[in-house]
């Protein structure tokens, strides 16, 4: 599955820059090359901090970067958008409201109120935010294609052939390029080259200004902005400018880079990073030449940038990372339906929340997990997970099998007038199936794997189909008549559409039938004692994390009430405390005693009833 349409959404308010702009714009036309239907946004709309600029003023002001046909003029809502992204900042909490409900959002390097509430977050550039990205990796920028050989020699500065670039961005609303350039412009040797800002290219202006400041003309060069300006770096042997694109773009170029800051934000972002930095304001960019006296610690704290984020790669680009982005369920609750609240865990490809209406721990992906159903899951994944493939652990899932089945047959209230009707929905193999026909159940099973239908059908002699609940209709399918009962054991995990699922179970059971599962615990020792690395561990596949708390709730909804909850999968070995502790050890048998006073087991098997 791939994006359809998405919608970029830049930071374009007045005296801001234009950084977001030209990065969204390169955005949009990549999108387009990877075949997605994307679109550029410009307007204001609810929730804005600051009213936009006009969409016409910035085709005029940067005609290269910006195509009018890839401008979306309309009404953001009339329209079906695979997901939005928005690379603004700071996105205030009634802008995101305004946007999250209109499809999964995307941020970008966001700083705002609302990073933590985002579906999926990429940070291209280094954050101090506590709240983790998805995906911190400026090798995702569009970097230059052209870059020097290497980085200048340490003893560079002596020979006196020296070029510096002087370039703060389409705007400089801060007004660090003039003190910078007259700075650089003082420095022996030197020749300075200063890039008049996109939306305020008055050279004569400039000049003055560069004179008050006292330098001197000759050594200071002013030019017009170039939107393949990147691509020049490498002809430079030192960039000035502010935290953000350039700096990268410089430093990727193998290009020594020093910063001025317009905020004390900028100022932070630029010394974590680990760039050379003037410091905050207009009378530190006045001290930028005097950085030239260290120029060989410059180089080498700029060489060092990118291999804080691993050794150089082939490079994806930002675009064919977003272009295989299609959100299966929305970020949605699968349980409910409803759009979550901030998220608990962020990890790449994938994000955690719980449901502010269900209270549902669910999973948000931006790509289908890959994962297939085939023969491979029950052997060869299986084995690496078991030390057995699912065969050979055949015996075993039996007894368990015969436990659950005799459960099941203690809460259903009649037999009726023939055998008992039970639905396996991935039924692999068939252990279950065999238990529960030797305790009186006719068994029907249901899997996607079609090696494992025929093992039921031909070696088990029992009726199984190839299909995919809730999609694939079992009464249909075995008979037309309701089932007694309803199991889906490890399997009620995987549905990104549970609440489709569960409502099928219900339609597909008889008035005081019985729905049976065995699912992975989120109330589980592992999970409370490491939440995020159980997060982590969690499967890809596994859509919804459950509670035993919470399954009454949730079960409720579809008209099943909760009968019995057995909490399974004890540990005491992950006990903090116990994880040294012999075999049969006094310690190791009170934390035994414990999960199971407690419900600690890191799995659990609930049984509901139709009502």
């Amino acid at each position: 599955m791939r994006a359809e349409s998405v919608l970029v959404v830049p930071r374009v308010q007045p005296l801001k820059g234009s950084g977001h702009l030209k990065r969204c714009a390169g955005l949009v036309r990549g999108l387009r090359a990877e075949g997605v239907n994307a679109f550029l946004f410009l307007s204001a709309v609810e929730g804005d901090v600051a009213p936009s600029r006009d969409a016409e003023d910035l085709l005029t002001a940067f005609p290269e970067d910006l195509d009018a046909g890839s401008v979306f003029k309309d009404d953001p809502a009339s329209r079906a958008w695979t997901f939005i992204v928005l690379d603004r900042l700071r996105t205030s909490r009634a802008e995101y409201r305004y946007w999250a409900f209109l499809a999964p959002v995307v941020g970008l390097d966001e700083g705002g109120p609302c990073r933590a509430r985002f579906d999926y977050l990429l940070d291209l550039l280094p954050s101090p935010a506590s709240h983790r990205a998805n995906r911190l990796d400026p090798y995702l920028l569009s970097l230059p294609e052209r870059r020097r050989p290497a980085f200048p020699q340490m003893d560079a500065a002596e020979s006196g052939e020296l070029r510096a670039l002087v370039t703060f961005g389409g705007e400089d609303a801060a007004g660090l390029g003039i003190p910078a350039a007259a700075s650089l412009g003082r420095v022996r040797g030197l020749r300075t080259t200063f890039v008049a800002p996109a939306l305020d290219p008055k050279i004569d202006e400039l000049n003055a200004a560069l004179a008050a400041e006292g330098a001197d003309a000759g050594r200071v060069q002013i030019i017009q902005a170039d939107s393949a300006l990147k691509e020049k770096f490498a002809d430079y042997d030192l960039v000035v400018t502010q935290f953000g694109l350039t700096a990268f773009e410089a430093a990727w170029a193998r290009v020594p880079v020093i910063l001025a800051s317009p905020t004390r934000y900028h100022e932070r972002l630029a010394r974590d990073a680990g760039f050379v930095s003037a410091g905050t304001g207009r009378a530190a960019a006045a001290r930028a030449g005097s950085l030239m006296n260290d120029f060989p610690g410059v180089i080498k704290q700029t060489a060092a940038i990118f291999g804080r984020h691993g050794a150089e790669r082939d490079r994806a680009t930002l675009a064919s990372v977003l272009a295989t982005c299609s959100f299966p369920n929305r970020a949605a609750c699968p349980a409910c339906g409803e759009h979550g609240d901030n998220v608990l865990a962020r990890f790449a490809g994938r994000s955690y929340r719980r449901c502010p209406c269900c209270g549902m721990l669910h999973l948000v992906r931006p790509e289908p997990p890959p994962i297939a159903y085939a023969r491979d899951y029950f052997f060869d994944d299986y084995k690496k997970q078991y030390g057995l493939t699912y065969l050979e652990d055949f015996p075993n899932l039996e007894r368990a099998g015969a436990v659950r089945a005799a459960r099941v047959s203690a809460l259903l209230c009649s037999a009726g007038d023939g055998p008992r009707r039970i639905l396996d929905v991935g039924c692999a193999y068939g252990p279950f199936l065999s238990a529960a026909r030797s305790a009186g159940f006719q068994p029907f099973g249901l899997d996607p794997a079609a090696d494992a239908v025929r093992f039921v059908r031909e070696e088990l002699g029992m009726e199984a189909a190839v299909g995919f609940f809730p999609a694939f209709d079992p009464v249909a399918a075995f008979g037309g008549d309701l089932f007694d009962a309803v199991s889906l054991w490890y399997v009620i995990e995987h549905f990104e559409r549970l609440d489709l699922a569960l409502e099928a179970v219900s339609d597909s059971l008889k008035s005081g039938g019985v729905f049976a599962f065995s699912t992975p615990s989120g109330s589980g020792i592992s999970a409370r004692v490491r939440f995020r690395d159980f997060l982590e561990r969690s499967p890809a596949d596994h859509w919804t994390i459950w509670e035993p708390g919470r399954a009454a709730g949730i079960l409720r909804r579809h008209g099943l009430d909760l009968k019995k909850i057995v909490v399974t999968g004890h540990h005491p070995e992950r006990f903090p405390i116990l994880s040294g502790s012999r075999q049969g050890g006094f310690l190791r048998t009170a934390a035994t005693a414990a999960s199971r006073a407690f419900g600690l087991g890191d799995t659990f098997e609930a049984y509901a009833v139709k009502r």
